[in-house]
């Protein structure tokens, strides 16, 4: 799947359907990076360091998300069952001009 894909995935609720459009607009202050773009960047990196994507090399070019076998038998086995995590973090992203 296409980074880009992914992450229309996560800001048109298909995923993630709690999420607010001032979450999906939340930028962090110091970088004014995008959160949403941010922690799906680390969730990728998390299921790279778990061996359930493949990381960026010879098998899986920038820009793309492929799954490893055992990323394969866990979507598998959790897909049914699977439901999205929140965690609230608001002292450190704004809002437009406003800090929340």
């Amino acid at each position: 799947m296409r980074t880009g894909n992914v992450l229309k995935e996560i800001r048109g609720g298909a995923w993630y359907p709690e999420l607010l459009d001032e979450d999906l607009q939340a930028v962090y202050m110091a970088s004014k990076k995008n959160v949403i773009d941010s922690v799906t960047k680390f969730g990728r990196k998390d299921l790279t360091i778990r061996r359930q994507l493949l990381p960026i090399g010879p098998e899986c070019e920038q820009g793309w998300w492929k799954l490893t076998p055992l990323g394969f038998e866990r979507a598998i086995k959790e897909g049914p069952s699977w439901e999205p995590k929140y965690k609230t973090c608001r002292a450190l992203i704004l809002r437009g001009d406003e800090e929340v």
